[in-house]
């Protein structure tokens, strides 16, 4: 216990800066405001951008969980970012604004490594770089490199490799600054607001589904902030901080992280966390996404089934469950029973349009002799269609029959770490929370099917997240560690 209390200690005081490096920040402060004065002349736009830049460069490193908090905040708003014209195809290229707290969270990550390389703490463990997935992780992203060479859109390309880029960033982050208890307690805390305020911005885009805002910063790069909404047939489907069927997966995680505090809180908690994750699953059918239903109700099966803590209540459960989805369903799931039921007629384009999207790119890959259409080109194919609609494919349709086997092989490699580790896990409620995210894990994979692409940064969070909660508790030792 001693030792855990000086790790803990030691993670609290890392990012207190060595009095002799004082004048150096002083100094690196002066010449960017000179900097940004200078910018201003030009630009007052960039500039008061750059100065919340530096102000929130300056918190990260002061204390990084508020970089983690950022990422945690702006990764779901995937109708905000930022844009710029792609000759190649209709639609215009797009990043998310959460970019830019990963990018400064890192960059702060790496400079604390750098201040405290002789620093005798173990708050930042070189075991988050042992994991076989990082080195499977670089294959893929020197394949993704490599294949700009012969890439039919270079430009949708290099945005697809910086996303990536930024998925395994997102890994690091979590893996190797998620240190204690205390830290993943920190974030669990937050998740239950995360998931009302994304809620809120759905239902909003309900009724202001057509409301988008521009913001230019120079001729080629503007700040866009929209809700969206897809409209069927007279009915929205709104999507409110992401397209409607990324809204729904991502709301989806949030359900599972609720059901695992619900565990670990008490009777009141546990009521707060019903009726929020009650209000989550209405925004889930709201956004009429037939895959984020089925593979919602698919997790919410296997719960009773896959933690063993449940498996005495499995009728019981499941009983409930029955009722209170059919309850959903008929009062708040009239326009995603419509969407089954044209698609049970065979009316519906669903599969049809995928179906033909991914027959062109199988007959690319066949042209191409396996070796694919090079990263971001699968896309310029089925223009102006924005994603090739599977997690799987888009990575096959690209990065061809080698880029795939990676791909599939890393993966697999994750999926057996979570198993393995799984069993080792003294501490029962954490144990417990890593069955649930398992379990979200899963209706990302079945989601995957018809929906996301390889560089969906929620798919490398939740497993960033999940190798931060292993690594700590993998050992009855590590789980003494106290918040």
């Amino acid at each position: 216990m001693p030792g855990d209390l000086y790790i803990l200690k030691e993670t609290r005081e890392r990012v207190l800066l060595p009095i002799d490096s004082y004048w150096v920040i002083l100094a690196t402060l002066f010449i960017l405001t000179v900097a940004f004065g200078s910018i201003s002349a030009y630009s007052y736009k960039t500039a008061v951008l750059g100065i919340a830049f530096l102000f929130f460069s300056t918190a990260v490193f002061v204390k990084p969980i508020i970089g983690l908090y950022s990422i945690l905040f702006s990764l779901p708003l995937m109708n905000i970012g930022f844009v710029y014209e792609n000759p190649n195809r209709t639609n215009d290229e797009f990043i998310s604004i959460a970019a830019v707290p990963i990018v400064v969270t890192f960059v702060v990550y790496l400079t604390n490594r750098v201040l405290y390389s002789k620093h005798k703490s173990n708050t930042i463990r070189q075991g988050s770089y042992h994991y076989a997935q990082f080195l499977l992780f670089f294959l893929i992203l020197g394949f993704s490199i490599i294949s700009l060479l012969w890439t039919i859109d270079s430009a949708h390309g290099l945005n697809n490799i910086f996303v990536l880029i930024l998925g395994f960033i997102l890994i690091i982050l979590f893996s190797g600054n998620i240190l204690t208890k205390e830290h993943i307690h920190h974030i669990l805390k937050v998740l239950p607001l995360l998931g009302l305020f994304l809620a809120f911005l759905l239902l909003l885009s309900d009724i202001y589904y057509d409301f988008t805002s521009t913001v230019k910063l120079s001729d080629y790069f503007d700040l866009v902030v929209m809700l969206h909404a897809n409209a069927m047939e007279g009915k929205v489907r709104p999507g409110g901080f992401a397209p409607v069927d990324l809204a729904s997966n991502i709301l989806t995680i949030f359900v599972f992280t609720n059901i695992a505090l619900a565990y670990i809180s008490g009777w009141r908690g546990r009521i707060l966390l019903l009726l929020h994750s009650f209000l989550l699953i209405i925004c889930i059918l709201k956004t009429a996404s037939k895959a984020g239903a089925l593979s919602l109700a698919f997790g919410l099966f296997l719960l009773p089934i896959i933690i063993p803590e449940l498996r005495n209540k499995v009728i019981r459960l499941t009983t409930v469950g029955v009722f209170a989805i059919g309850f959903v369903l008929v009062f708040f799931g009239k326009v995603i029973l419509m969407r089954f039921g044209v698609m049970i007629s065979g009316e519906a384009g669903f599969l049809t349009d995928r179906v033909y999207w991914w027959s062109q790119g199988f007959e690319q890959l066949y042209k191409s002799s396996g070796i694919g259409l090079g990263a971001g080109g699968f896309t310029r194919i089925i223009d102006p269609v924005p994603a090739a609609h599977s997690f799987y494919f888009s990575v096959l349709f690209d990065l061809g029959i080698f880029g795939f086997v990676l791909f599939m092989t890393l993966l697999v490699v994750i999926i057996r770490k979570i198993i393995v580790s799984l069993p080792g896990i003294a501490q029962t409620e954490m144990r417990f929370l890593l069955y649930c995210l398992s379990i979200a894990l899963v209706t990302l994979f079945l989601h995957g099917f018809v929906d996301f692409d390889y560089s969906y940064l929620p798919f490398w969070a939740l497993v960033g997240f999940m190798m931060g909660i292993i690594r700590i508790y993998k050992t009855k030792k590590e789980a003494t560690v106290s918040a």
